[in-house]
């Protein structure tokens, strides 16, 4: 039996239907149609046929790049750092249920976006990114851990330690990551602003423009995030190193401006579904406070106001 199943949106109601990501759709439709065609050929009708033949040259490679911009921006080393493509650096089933070395019968995988470095998903992504709490069987509550419960294997193997290993060089990846994926989303808006006198129906191309707007807005939000997340971890790691302090206290103040930015850009996006882009900035406020606050479940330091993060804590882990 050939075929597929495609769950286009959540609850109902879909963002997919007349707007530029109608062109996953359309790939479906086409290569169920003629399975000799090619991603380029599908998208360079798509293009043609939404926006104008003169604006096939321009927007194929952005249609193209696209795949690179979301896999350096929404993923973090190959992990998916999100929740139903939501802002969350912090869940747990990223670091176990969603990730993709469960699938692999050698679960390796090599991340270009300017870092050129060949990874094993378990013993060297997990092991850094993670929180050592998601590292375990169980919880301290007893109960079995995500991870545990999807890849039991990976404990068992010992690839992992019940310990937070994140530290500096894994954060300059994961900022060299981000940063590749702010330059590549910027690259994008400027490629569509070439077109707009090419486009007859205007609304066409506002809307693809705003929607690659809001994707380098996220980018931003995921760069400070990652900053601010991974920074925070690494310091309580290392709490003498003055370089990840001053990181972490970056990412905090980006937080702060572009979720302001978000919050003042007027074309918030189509509702409906599970994911609203503008709830983005909720949740990064939301860790910047926690940060802010001395998130205890990092680790058992006390941190005071002498940290460089206003904070205070009893230090109970």
């Amino acid at each position: 039996m050939i075929g597929y199943v495609a769950r286009t949106d959540r609850y109902g109601q879909t963002q997919n239907i007349g707007q530029a990501t109608e062109v996953n759709l359309y790939a479906l439709k086409r290569i169920a149609e003629d399975t000799t065609l090619n991603t380029k050929t599908i998208v360079e009708e798509f293009i043609h046929e939404k926006y104008g033949k003169e604006t096939v040259d321009i927007l194929t490679p952005v249609f193209m790049e696209t795949d690179d911009i979301l896999l350096s921006v929404f993923y973090t080393l190959g992990l998916n750092m999100t929740s139903h493509s939501r802002f969350e650096l912090d869940y747990p089933s990223i670091y176990g249920r969603h990730c993709s070395g469960k699938w692999l019968k050698n679960p390796v995988i090599s991340v270009g976006h300017g870092i050129n470095e060949t990874f094993h998903y378990w013993k060297d992504v997990v092991e850094h990114l993670s929180p050592a709490r998601y590292k375990t069987k169980k919880t301290k509550d007893g109960e079995m851990t995500v991870l545990y419960q999807e890849a039991p294997w990976v404990i068992d193997n010992m690839w992992l330690s019940p310990e937070d290993k994140m530290n500096e060089k894994y954060l300059e990846y994961i900022i060299t990551e981000k940063e590749y994926g702010v330059k590549k989303a910027l690259w994008a808006v400027n490629e569509i602003k070439k077109v707009q006198s090419l486009v007859s129906d205007q609304s066409e191309y506002q809307e693809l423009l705003q929607l690659y707007e809001r994707t380098y807005l996220t980018s931003k939000l995921y760069l400070a995030g990652a900053k601010a997340y991974f920074g925070f971890r690494t310091y309580l790691n290392d709490t003498t190193n003055a370089k990840v302090k001053t990181i972490a206290n970056e990412g905090l103040t980006s937080i702060e401006e572009i979720t302001n930015e978000m919050h003042n850009y007027q074309h918030k996006g189509p509702t409906g579904g599970q994911f609203q882009w503008i709830d983005d900035t909720i949740r990064a406020s939301d860790l910047y406070n926690k940060i802010k606050n001395g998130w205890n479940v990092y680790g058992s330091q006390k941190l005071n106001d002498s940290s460089g993060f206003n904070v205070e804590q009893d230090g109970e882990s």
